[in-house]
């Protein structure tokens, strides 16, 4: 079963029959909400960008195993890996976090 099967699965377990949550409802919800975040923080790619002007983008690209340079998103013609996962991006140094941004899911 695919990410996206057991998120819209999980996604539609709200339906409670009574007008009022009971508190294990709230529990339930609370339970799920989680599951979907951490399922999104697991999937959710991210490209790290250092400079945007006029010229182009900077981006973080990895250019073997443990080697990473920035370099301008032009000179990357899809031989270098420039989408990571938060955890790849806070292995890689923490500080590159501040300058992640969420690539759309029709890019990926």
């Amino acid at each position: 079963m695919k990410i996206q099967e057991i998120t819209n699965q999980i996604s539609g377990l709200d339906g409670f029959n009574s007008a009022e949550p009971k508190e294990w409802e709230h529990g339930f919800l609370e339970c799920k909400r989680q599951v979907l975040d951490l399922i999104r923080k697991s999937t959710q790619l991210y490209e790290v960008v250092f400079l945007e002007d006029d010229n182009g983008r900077y981006l973080l690209m990895e250019l073997g195993e443990k080697s990473y340079d920035v370099v301008h998103e032009s000179e990357n013609e899809g031989y270098r890996n420039q989408w990571f996962k938060e955890a790849e991006i806070k292995e890689i140094d923490e500080r590159y976090w501040a300058f992640a941004v969420p690539v759309d899911a029709d890019e990926s």
